[in-house]
């Protein structure tokens, strides 16, 4: 055990951590390789464990998303993702038709699936694959190259409302230049996913190629090569083919979904609103909307022969959903309207004391403030002042006085 640690610790993984661009050329390399050497049992369980997991974060980030320039990257990661699945279908055919299986994670799908019933569980694989096929990677695609179409043509006029901006004084020189960026990242993005949703529909066809090729040759190399009996050759080889097939449909149909959530989706009008929060607010934000629809699960409910628990469930959620928000409302107006009139009652209060104030004010008496001149005795003698400090221009500048009082 000792031993293994210290091989774990001599592997060079911290500096690979550290250099993101050497692990993606190796990890490419890696899956170049699968396509050439041929992997023991137990590195295709991890491999294909790890293969979902990767689809799981995909889609995970593509929910999760604010905005589609987050995963700027996404047609790249289209590439890489189909890439990694055609190898792991490789890998896994190779150990199907020469050994008989393709490891235990395989196994547990195919025999999961089928359940005893071969027929049952190639159609579920057929059907999982149209799903995918016809419906979400079509429709993505065509949502791919419409966006892609309407944002190139619309370029021209991002572009000239942006130095129109900018000559106005509304953008700075920084700004401009940032949205420039911003614009051709866009346009960038919706063209190379034009391209890279192909990527998604020819992953789709291959998987239905190869599960066609394993299920033929693994029997007639069971039959004609290993000496088995045709009834345990088709149940063998289905079960290792239907487990193959339906992991890799599963990580496909997880990508594709991802593909689909982030062509379809919109920028809100909120920058911070994820595509959750959107939905909610615009599907299930209008009460009228969850009245409606309840009262149509309670119709539903009270036909014969329909279940009556399933529809009448749903009702009663709806119904208490508008119940809850109609109690939330009256909280926030009751306290609101509490607010508002201690606000107006303060500020009649305020009102009456400045009114009283000013009543006071106006009952007293001014105060007079006496104002004393002391003017030069050769000067009193030229304005004709006696000795008393009286003359016409004493009563002249007492009346001026008075005005400044």
């Amino acid at each position: 055990m000792r031993n293994r640690l210290n091989a774990l610790h001599a592997l060079p993984i911290e500096a690979l951590g550290r250099r993101p661009d050497v692990l993606l050329a190796v990890a490419v390399a890696g899956i170049v390789a699968m396509l050439l050497i041929p992997l023991p049992s137990s590195v295709l369980d991890v491999l294909i464990s790890v293969n979902i997991a990767l689809s799981v974060v995909v889609l995970m980030g593509a929910v999760f998303a604010k905005r589609i320039l987050d995963i700027a990257t996404f047609p790249t990661l289209l590439l890489l993702s189909t890439l990694f699945r055609l190898g792991l279908n490789v890998s896994t055919t190779r150990g199907v038709l020469s050994r008989g299986e393709a490891g235990k994670l395989v196994e547990a799908f195919g025999e999961f699936v089928v359940q005893g019933d071969i027929v049952v569980g190639l159609l579920i694989f057929l059907v999982v694959t149209l799903v995918q096929l016809l419906v979400i990677a079509k429709g993505s695609e065509r949502v791919a190259e419409i966006a892609a179409r309407f944002t190139l043509d619309a370029m021209p006029g991002k572009q000239m409302s942006i130095d129109a901006a900018l000559r106005n004084g509304a953008l700075t020189e920084e700004e401009a230049e940032a949205k420039r960026i911003e614009l051709g990242r866009e346009s960038s993005l919706f063209g190379n996913m034009d391209g890279a949703m192909k990527f998604v529909k020819g992953d789709a066809i291959a998987g239905l190629i190869i599960t066609a090729l394993n299920l033929v040759a693994g029997v007639a190399i069971g039959v004609l090569r290993n000496g088995l009996p045709l009834a345990a050759a088709v149940e063998h080889y289905s079960v290792l083919t239907i487990g193959d097939a339906l992991a890799a449909q599963v990580s496909s149909l997880l990508v594709t979904l991802a593909a689909g959530i982030l062509m379809t989706r919109i920028d809100d009008e909120k920058a911070a609103s994820s595509l959750g929060g959107s939905l909610m607010r615009q599907l299930f934000g209008n009460d009228s909307v969850l009245g409606v629809s309840a009262a149509l699960m309670a119709l539903l409910g009270l036909i014969p022969g329909l279940p009556v628990v399933p529809f009448l469930l749903l009702a009663s959620v709806g119904f208490g959903v508008i119940m809850i928000r109609r109690g939330k409302r009256r909280l926030l107006e009751s306290t609101a309207g509490s607010g508002k009139q201690a606000f107006d009652d303060q500020l009649e209060e305020k009102i009456r004391e400045a009114k009283a104030q000013k009543a006071l004010a106006d009952r007293m008496a001014p105060s007079v403030v006496p104002i004393a001149l002391e003017i030069n005795s050769a000067l009193a003698e030229r304005l004709g002042f006696g000795p008393n400090g009286e003359s016409e221009h004493t009563r002249l500048v007492a009346s001026e006085l008075a005005m400044l009082r």
